[in-house]
């Protein structure tokens, strides 16, 4: 019993700092502070963690935040109930706005309770080591979710190819205001350093309404021999997708809307995401893609799980993300059970698919055991 009391509360203590954390550093002016920021809720992760050796108290906490839980789920559920008595809709812009209601009246209340109670903390000796291992694991997981990512190489031999292919491959940026300017310009000029011969965007590129996003024009400084190619993900369908595809198209880059472009010796094709299966729009339709069987074939889908539902044998590569690698271990766990797939360089069906974890973060400001990246494939022609 008491071992699950700790796992609880943990949770809840590690949960109500990230979401914290993520509504502090959401705007662009504490952009040269965020290495304070992360630290100062580390320090009271650490504090409040160390409460755990209290049952009683946090018996007590626990009951308090079940109580707030359960209210904030109702007005979430009237939200919803009330949205979709008014639109037929689920999955729309209300939806993610619900959530975010959901969050502020769910961890602003249990974040405030968890300081009052600080004040019955007694720090013993021993207790010092574990403040301070607290302490350096939420930094390290916060810090891991908003650093820019690291390039991840893979190489592939390909017979239909007539020169080698450099494809510079990121998904899951999640552009909103919880992730500021500098970032998105750091791994553009990240991207732009390894000289690719195209860089592909594999979903999730915007995570809130188009008219909240004012750095996409950004992506017109991408650099590369072919272009830029992007294929929509479950995220941009929560926040208008029409209207975020519309103002996509205004850029510098090729938005494949179930749609191939074939070049010299190789065809790259992008689908819809699944999503629009579910609300019947921007809908994916692999039947309009034109493969050449004697052209080295790239195919662009959101979700993994793509390629367990349909045929994708004519395509010698296939570029995947929404997984994040399962971002926080142990959802990995669950991630790899709904998708199938991962992270990394799989075989399917005698082609290849690589699943990239993604470049951002989504929900909380955390990354544990499943690193971010962009990814540089270097297909040599043989």
């Amino acid at each position: 019993m008491a071992i699950l009391l700790g796992i609880l509360y943990f949770l809840l203590v590690f949960f109500a700092n990230a979401n914290m954390l993520l509504r502090t550093i959401k705007n662009n002016t504490f952009n040269k502070f965020r290495k304070i920021i992360v630290a100062f809720y580390s320090i009271i992760f650490a504090f409040e963690l160390s409460l755990i050796t209290q049952e009683n108290l946090i018996k007590e906490l626990l009951y308090y935040s079940f109580i707030i839980l359960i209210a904030s789920t109702i007005v979430f559920f009237i939200i919803m109930s009330f949205y979709y008595i008014k639109t037929k809709i689920v999955y729309e812009e209300h939806f993610a706005k619900a959530i975010d209601i959901w969050e502020i009246f769910n961890f602003f209340p249990i974040f405030f309770i968890l300081i009052y109670y600080l004040k019955d903390i007694n720090i013993l000796n021993y207790e010092y080591i574990f403040i301070f291992i607290a302490f350096i694991f939420f930094y390290k997981v916060s810090k891991n979710a908003i650093k820019v990512p690291k390039i991840k190489e893979i190489n592939l031999n390909e017979d239909k190819l007539k020169k080698d292919l450099k494809i510079a491959m990121i998904a899951d940026i999640h552009l909103k205001k919880n992730l500021n300017d500098e970032f998105f310009i750091n791994i553009i000029n990240k991207i732009n350093s390894l000289n690719p011969d195209l860089v592909v965007i594999v979903g999730d590129l915007v995570d809130t309404g188009i008219n909240n996003v004012k750095n996409l024009n950004y992506i017109n400084e991408l650099k590369s021999t072919y272009g830029t190619f992007y294929v929509l993900g479950n995220h941009e369908y929560y926040h208008g997708v029409g209207s975020i595809a519309k103002e996509l198209k205004k850029y510098k880059l090729h938005f494949l809307d179930n749609k191939s472009i074939e070049f010299d010796d190789f065809v790259i094709s992008g689908v819809n995401d699944l999503m629009g299966l579910k609300l019947k729009t921007f809908e994916p339709d692999i039947s309009k893609l034109k493969p050449k069987l004697d052209k080295f074939n790239i195919l662009l889908t959101h979700q993994p799980k793509f390629v367990k539902k349909y045929d994708v044998s004519p395509y010698d590569l296939i570029l995947a993300g929404h997984t994040h690698a399962g971002q926080i271990f142990p959802f990995s766990l669950a991630v790899k059970l709904e998708q199938g797939y991962l992270k990394g360089l799989y075989n399917v069906k005698n082609n290849k698919m690589y699943v990239t974890s993604g470049a951002g973060f989504w929900g909380i400001v955390a990354r544990f055991n499943a690193s971010s990246e962009i990814v540089l494939i270097n297909v040599k022609s043989k």
